[in-house]
């Protein structure tokens, strides 16, 4: 009856993917809470210099607002909000943090969109913005952005119940053929790494398991660990805490290798090899602005959080989250994007997912 609800649930939400709420909460990255109009009165604000070096630009003058397309609390959220820290203590101005969820965060990058080219809007994202022309969300992707940083990335692992019947994913792949429709998977958000995972799946062995989305990371592994959904998709930093407790079981991790986190359990490939031309496939988190930016202020955003990326306070976290460190600027951090969107979209479109061709979606 759980899973009956979920899914009836489900197809609900996938009506209104485009039509979510967004969220409302202002608080700049340090934590404080915004002041009205965006106005800040932090330590941050007083410190390192008010002016993009090696330019004529006085940038940044006020304080910068950065779009995070998923709530509060999210894998996101914990991963950035750290970064955004330690970067207006060297920018020397409040950065003013606003969750803005709904829509696979497209609902933020639109709102970036429609503000103005001056470095004071950051796009703070994930995967899921290189992939929107595909499902015709919106009418932006990364292609229109210019990219500041790909920070981090982390592989997906495959989840179930402490009490579940299933050992293996062969288990639920076998049962999900047996009987179609009847083995349910959670993950938070239908754009984006799970989306592309599902793909591969269903290219490489054919399954298709009804689909419920979460509203971010945590609440998939309660409504696995509740009963509602018979597995989910979570990254190492959600999950370790419940596995290490024996609350969930992680069947298996989505790598062509074992994640170094979890030694025992076993990579995907070993029971599917043909899932490695798909591989890696893993969600990573970015900063980004308006691509028609000024190239002085995008350069100088850029060597601000290389900085604050380099920094012994988000190394920190970064081990504390479990996060595979990536660093990348610039070119560097488009070209990132570039191959996952290249590698996603070749499994989406292979699987029938998108009915877009490769041609149409630029390649």
């Amino acid at each position: 009856m759980k899973k009956l609800f979920a899914m009836a649930l489900a197809a609900g939400m996938s009506l209104a993917m485009t039509a979510c709420g967004t969220g409302g909460t202002q608080t700049t990255a340090g934590g404080t809470t915004a002041a009205a109009g965006g106005g800040t009165t932090t330590a941050a604000a007083n410190s390192g210099t008010t002016a993009a070096e090696g330019s004529s630009i006085p940038y940044p003058e006020r304080s910068i607002k950065a779009l995070i397309g998923y709530g509060a609390g999210g894998s996101t959220d914990n991963a950035m909000r750290p970064l955004l820290s330690v970067a207006e203590k060297i920018l020397g101005q409040s950065i003013v943090v606003e969750n803005v969820s709904g829509g696979s965060a497209s609902i933020a990058f639109q709102s970036a969109f429609e503000a103005n080219s001056d470095g004071y809007t950051l796009i703070v994202g994930a995967e899921t913005p290189a992939l929107y022309d595909a499902y015709d969300l919106i009418d932006y992707t990364y292609s229109d952005a210019a990219m500041v940083m790909v920070a981090a990335d982390c592989a997906q692992h495959i989840f179930v119940s402490k009490d579940s019947p299933y050992d293996t994913f062969e288990d639920l792949v076998n049962a999900e053929k047996e009987n179609p429709g009847s083995v349910l998977k959670v993950a938070s958000g239908n754009v984006g790494i799970n989306a592309s995972i599902e793909s591969i799946w269903s290219a490489t062995i054919g399954t298709n398991f009804s689909v419920y989305t979460a509203d971010n990371a945590s609440s998939a592994v309660t409504t696995v660990m509740g009963g509602f959904a018979d597995f989910g998709l979570g990254n190492t930093a959600t999950l370790y805490d419940y596995y290490k407790n024996g609350d969930i079981k992680i069947l298996c991790t989505c790598r062509s290798d074992r994640d170094p986190a979890l030694p025992d359990v076993p990579a995907i490939t070993e029971t599917y090899p043909e899932m490695a031309d798909y591989l890696p496939m893993k969600a990573f988190y970015t900063v980004a602005v308006k691509g028609d930016t000024d190239p002085e202020i995008v350069a100088y955003l850029q060597k601000v959080f290389e900085e604050a990326y380099q920094s012994e306070e988000y190394q920190a976290v970064l081990k504390q989250l479990q996060l595979d460190p990536v660093g990348a600027v610039g070119d560097a951090a488009t070209e990132y994007v570039d191959t996952f969107r290249k590698n996603a979209l070749t499994a989406l479109t292979k699987s029938g997912a998108v009915k877009k061709t490769m041609q149409e979606l630029g390649y």
